[in-house]
């Protein structure tokens, strides 16, 4: 697996998790934080805060701040653009 993607399993697997919850951020669901941690697979909203810092490196509120202040939206795929 690792030679084929140059991830482990494991690493993988959290990345689409933490895609997934973006998204879900992003989509302008009414879920909160908690419901996006419950429908991406995480075990509770403190382990989905700890995936933003290492991944988006601030916490998910702030994240959400800033997706705000510069426009930044999800671009579901086959619309024909790409904004990430």
């Amino acid at each position: 697996f690792r030679s084929e993607l140059g991830l482990a399993p494991k690493s993988l697997a959290r990345m689409m998790r933490f895609h997934r919850a973006s998204r879900l951020a992003q989509s302008g669901t009414a879920l909160g934080w908690a419901g996006i941690a419950a429908e991406s697979g995480y075990a509770d909203q403190a382990h989905l805060a700890r995936e933003f810092v290492e991944f988006a490196g601030e916490p998910p509120t702030a994240w959400a701040r800033r997706q705000a202040l510069t426009g930044r939206r999800l671009v579901h795929a086959g619309d024909g653009l790409a904004d990430w």
